[in-house]
């Protein structure tokens, strides 16, 4: 699908962005083989896809059983407590993805 440029233009003002005559060309090539692309994908007949994977069936589940299994015992507990930062419930303090939140 072909972008004029001032459609170009026009995204780039909804955008907020200020772009050379060189961008603008090279935003009018991207985003038209972008486009392009969705409407290869839009005409795309799901049921008529190839199948990619199949899914294995057997007659008996492969998975082990889903059942609790005894934690840490109170040394390896105490241990594993006093290598980090506790806090006054006792639990592991560890830092924070986006920033320390202790």
């Amino acid at each position: 699908m072909e972008l004029s440029i001032d459609d170009v233009r026009k995204l780039a003002e909804l955008a907020r962005l200020s772009l050379t005559d060189a961008e603008l060309a090279d935003y009018q090539r991207t985003l038209g083989e972008i486009l392009s692309h969705v409407q290869r994908v839009q005409g795309y007949v799901a049921d008529k896809a190839p199948v990619v994977y199949q899914r294995v069936v057997t007659d008996r589940a492969e998975l082990r059983s889903d059942e609790p299994t005894p934690g840490l015992d109170a040394a390896a507990r105490a241990t594993f407590l006093d290598s980090g930062r506790t806090n006054s419930a006792g639990t592991l303090v560890v830092p924070g993805v986006f920033g320390d939140r202790s």
